[in-house]
């Protein structure tokens, strides 16, 4: 099987398609045309042959029959054609012969044709007939009227050959425009794939040219720009991707090379137990880090590549947030929680959204203890406010707030604030947080307000059409 590039396949698929186009139209034409001439022809004859006996029965001699006939209007209709005449009597008796000299196999079973389907036509390789049987006052007559094939037959060919002639014709026209036309229009997109071979993960900085047009209404604009939109995205992605592993290696390595410290020393010197107790809390602390921060980076990297989450149905966000506050104070023992409704809800509903149970936990859990971590006074306030086709969960602390600057990269992996100082962490629950609102179709926004409180919130959409039921206690 022969290999073809699209441009190839495209150019001989529209080709040969105009050019059946336009072979089956003169083949139409063609058709039409001789069906046409058939159908006068037939006309003509079958006049010339009720003139011929109409003559016949008011004429006495056949000179005059044959004078009238010459002076028919009819002739004109024939031009150069060779028509004759022949009328026979009652007794099927040649009476009537123009010219004389014509020759014609004339039997009984061809005039009982003609008597029983006037008028009755058929033809010869050399002619064609009509035939009409005619009585007038007890008077009957057979009239045979014959016109040459050959002007006919030449007229059908030189058309047939015109026809052919422009068919061909046409369709090199049609192959040379369509090529030139393929080719031209599709010079972009073979441009546009020579640029896109040499763009690979090494040089991802480099873009397709973007030809000159309308973006609105050109194609070849179109996928230039927005595949150099998507080599943007993917920078940025193969970016945070490095960043993320070099990140990730940093923060790995500061509590393995504290503990390599550590053990070394300890080795090294010869130390009492209570030196001993000491440097042992001190690994169980650089352990416990770095136990905290692989369980952070398996949580985000599963969250990363979560795209779509077949959500569960209606969870209520009190009961999440309510599991989240008594994770939160076994873990951290000085923490003080307060939570309340700003709005006081009239349905379950109100306050449920449907969503996946273990990941709203964790982005809850991530949240309050975020709040926490960067508190002055270590006390979180989490509020759910239900509106008409959302629900807000909101969560607040006092504390030092996010320059402009921190805001645009808070929700990048192992980004830290000038705050960070003052807590300990990764960078990656606000990440956390971030994918799974988004897995949830659902929005997060950071708010500092004048009373130095950081805000976080939430905004889930309610369903709009929720089951007429109670607030369960």
């Amino acid at each position: 099987m022969i290999n073809m590039n699209l441009r190839s396949k495209f150019l001989l698929i529209l080709t040969a398609v105009i050019s059946l186009i336009i072979v089956f139209s003169f083949w139409t034409v063609y058709l039409l045309y001789e069906q046409s001439r058939k159908a006068d022809e037939r006309k003509y004859l079958l006049a010339e042959a009720t003139e011929a006996v109409s003559l016949y029965f008011r004429l006495p001699t056949t000179k005059d029959i044959t004078d009238s006939l010459k002076a028919s209007p009819l002739l004109e209709f024939a031009g150069s054609k060779a028509v004759s005449v022949i009328i026979l009597d009652a007794e099927k008796k040649m009476i009537y012969a123009s010219p004389d000299t014509i020759h014609i196999d004339i039997h009984d079973a061809l005039l009982e044709e003609i008597k029983h389907k006037t008028p009755y036509y058929f033809t010869t390789p050399e002619a064609s007939f009509v035939g009409i049987y005619y009585s007038h006052l007890q008077e009957t007559c057979y009239a045979i009227v014959s016109v040459t094939n050959l002007y006919n037959d030449a007229r059908l060919e030189q058309l047939r050959n015109i026809l052919i002639v422009v068919a061909v014709a046409s369709i090199i026209f049609i192959f040379l425009f369509s090529f030139y036309y393929v080719f031209v229009v599709t010079a972009p997109l073979v441009k546009l794939s020579k640029q896109m071979r040499h763009i690979s993960e090494t040089n991802l900085t480099k873009r397709v040219e973007v030809v000159k047009g309308n973006f609105k209404t050109n194609e070849i604009v179109q996928v230039a720009t927005n595949l150099n939109f998507m080599l943007d995205r993917l920078q940025r992605a193969f970016e945070n991707q490095k960043n993320f592993a070099r990140h990730a290696s940093h923060e790995l390595r500061t509590p393995l090379a504290n503990m390599l410290l550590q053990t070394e020393h300890a080795i090294e010197r010869n130390l009492s137990a209570n030196e001993m107790k000491r440097i042992l809390l001190s690994l169980k602390e650089d352990e416990m880090q770095l136990i905290g921060l692989i369980n952070s980076l398996l949580q985000f990297s599963q969250y990363d590549h979560i795209e779509n989450l077949e959500l569960s149905p209606q969870l209520r966000l009190d009961d999440l947030i309510y599991q989240s506050i008594s994770f939160a104070r076994k873990n951290f023992k000085d923490i003080h929680i307060q939570f309340e409704f700003i709005t006081s809800p009239e349905k379950e509903t109100d306050i449920s959204v449907n969503g996946h149970e273990e990941l709203l936990r964790a982005a809850f859990n991530n949240l309050i203890k975020n709040a926490y971590i960067y508190a002055v006074d270590k006390t979180v306030r989490i509020f759910i406010d239900s509106k008409e086709e959302k629900v807000e969960v909101i969560v607040e602390n006092t504390g030092p707030g996010l320059t402009k600057e921190e805001q645009e990269r808070m929700f990048v992996p192992f980004f830290r604030g000038a705050n960070a100082k003052t807590g300990k962490g990764f960078g990656l629950g606000l990440p956390i947080v971030h994918r799974i609102v988004r897995i949830h179709d659902a929005q997060i926004m950071y708010q500092f307000t004048d009373d130095m409180n950081n805000r976080f919130i939430i905004q889930f959409k309610r369903k709009k059409n929720p089951p007429e039921s109670g607030l369960s206690e």
